[in-house]
């Protein structure tokens, strides 16, 4: 009985943990769900208060639009002359969420004023693209004053994504570069049979690197929730699929570097301190990788902490 005892303590041990992963993983589960749903009410707050057609000063008709992009983490803002010459050229606004600091309405004339920390909104005009400007600040001609805390609502729910962003997101080396690359191929809609090739080439890693790791992990993230069958950007498949091992180094750094440096400034998405927070955990994590392979760098590790 006495040699029993144990093993019954380490199996019940075993339950205990197994069951409270399970708690932890349906505890993020539920998290990412609200946070969605908070999001998803915001959007359904903007589409009920935004009017599909306004009226300037002068009796000018214009058409407005509004839509909600979850991956890329912004509000897109439209509106363009109505029934005019010029009215296919479109002016379009992208504010980024995570950078919003404030909302205001104004009853008199039924607007709604979105205000960021930074000139992060970036405005241009369609078909020409070309010339683009940064801004604080957006006007939405809303119905404030007619659908009840209209403004106060649609920020309340945006103030909890944030919120849950800023709460989950990753703090180790490893989750950060994970984070990084998954966002920007996912972004960029790589071919998941390229990715593959590249996840499986052991020539590209280093055992025991823990950069290394976080890449090999956003590919396998990805090759299990995505399925793209359209080609990669030339740009990036030429260099990654390189049968020259030194130039694909290149490449792979090259894709690591500008993932990172899209992740730290993607949207105004963090602080400045967390930026460099973020840069201090990668710059260690990489000093501790080298020590724990005889000081071999690699593409990834140059990628992640040369910025």
């Amino acid at each position: 009985m006495k040699t029993k005892k144990p093993l019954n303590i380490l199996l019940l041990t075993g339950v205990w943990l197994a069951a409270a992963g399970n708690i932890s993983a349906q505890q993020a589960t539920v998290g990412d769900s609200n946070a969605r749903y908070r999001l998803a009410e915001a959007t359904t707050l903007m589409h009920q208060g935004l009017y599909a057609q306004v009226k300037d000063s002068v009796g000018q008709l214009w058409k407005q639009y509004i839509e909600v992009d979850p991956r890329g983490l912004e509000i897109i803002y439209k509106y363009h002359k109505a029934n005019t010459p010029d009215s296919n050229i479109v002016l379009v606004y992208h504010i980024p969420l995570m950078d919003i600091d404030s909302m205001t309405e104004r009853w008199a004339d039924t607007t709604t004023t979105f205000f960021t920390r930074s000139a992060s909104i970036r405005h241009y005009r369609l078909p020409e693209e070309g010339r683009i400007s940064y801004v604080n600040s957006v006007q939405c001609q809303m119905r404030a004053g007619r659908i009840r805390n209209l403004t106060e609502r649609i920020f309340d729910k945006i103030r909890e994504y944030q919120q849950y962003h800023k709460a989950t997101r990753p703090k180790d080396a490893v989750g950060i570069v994970k984070a990084a690359i998954y966002s920007f191929i996912d972004r960029h809609n790589f071919n998941t049979a390229d990715v593959r090739k590249l996840y499986v080439n052991p020539q590209l890693y280093i055992t025991k690197c823990q950069l290394c790791d976080g890449v090999k992990k956003a590919f396998w993230q990805y090759l299990q929730s995505k399925t793209v069958t359209t080609a990669t950007e030339p740009e990036w498949q030429t260099g990654l699929l390189n049968p020259v091992t030194e130039e694909q180094k290149k490449a792979m750094e090259n894709l690591v570097s500008t993932a990172i440096e899209a992740y730290y400034g993607g949207n105004e998405f963090f602080t400045k301190q967390e930026v460099q927070e973020m840069k201090n955990t990668l710059h260690a994590e990489r000093e501790r990788s080298m020590r724990m392979t005889n000081n071999k760098k690699c593409a990834n590790c140059d990628g992640a902490c040369k910025l």
